[in-house]
């Protein structure tokens, strides 16, 4: 059923996030996920650089290989497009999934 009509309104942002699993030859499971952001107007990042009209300010991916309990074995991190020069320093951190189970909660 689609959503009722909207209030007249103008798009400011738009955000797209995409989720792929993978079952693994070797029995393990890889889980891709994908989140761009882009404006539908050229964007001054802080750093002066303009980004043009749907090019994404965010292009982040993740990949989590996963165990049949869910235990995180592996964590594959880019981010191949940010505002600030300094967000890829956080990249490394996620290597502290390495170990932790996925579940309820």
């Amino acid at each position: 059923m689609p959503l009722p009509d909207a209030a007249p309104r103008r798009l400011l942002h738009h955000r797209a996030v995409h989720c792929h699993g993978y079952q693994r030859d070797d029995g393990l499971w890889d889980v891709e996920g994908r989140i761009t952001d882009a404006k539908p107007f050229p964007c001054q990042q802080l750093m002066g650089h303009i980004i043009p009209v749907g090019e994404p300010y965010h292009d982040i991916s993740i990949r989590l290989t996963v165990d049949a309990q869910l235990t995180v074995v592996a964590v594959a991190t880019s981010m191949d497009t940010t505002p600030f020069d300094t967000c890829p320093a956080i990249l490394p951190a996620f290597q502290k999934l390495v170990g932790l189970r996925i579940g309820g909660g």
